[in-house]
């Protein structure tokens, strides 16, 4: 309907999920009020080619909501290094949830890589798998 008349659909649920994602990102303390408002003003949101783009004044980081995140997991028989694994092409970030085992949150899907990853590296890889999530649910995870 919004396209039919001409509007800018505006996803506020995906524009909350923005400002809660680029708080996190950027380490702000959410026990004080105070902390958040005074972020606020340091964001500007705009929309760009139907995604919301939200520019910190400052330091000109852009941080652009998604829809969803593609999520890879990958078991490994051995540790790896999270500064290793987080350098891979593509990955958003990478956090252990067992034992060697993580998760990628990716911009696409990176399991080509995570396997060239483990034969130049010589590491067994038990597990790799693919699934969808969506930005409410890394959110969520995110604020636990």
């Amino acid at each position: 309907v919004a396209v039919e008349l001409g509007f800018i659909y505006v996803d506020t649920g995906a524009l909350y999920r923005t400002i809660g994602l680029y708080i996190y990102e950027n380490n702000i303390a959410t026990e004080h009020t105070e902390n958040v408002i005074a972020a606020l003003k340091n964001i500007n949101i705009e929309i760009n080619k139907g995604q919301i783009v939200v520019d910190e004044k400052e330091n000109s980081v852009t941080t652009v909501a998604r829809e969803g995140v593609v999520s890879v997991v990958a078991e490994f028989a051995t540790p790896q290094s999270l500064d290793v694994l987080s350098a891979l092409p593509n990955v958003c970030s990478v956090k252990e949830i067992g034992v060697n085992t993580y998760l990628f949150d990716c911009e696409e899907d990176i399991r080509q890589a995570i396997f060239e990853y483990a034969i130049n590296s010589h590491s067994i890889l038990l597990t790799l798998k693919l699934n969808e999530r969506s930005m409410e649910e890394v959110f969520r995870e995110m604020t636990k």
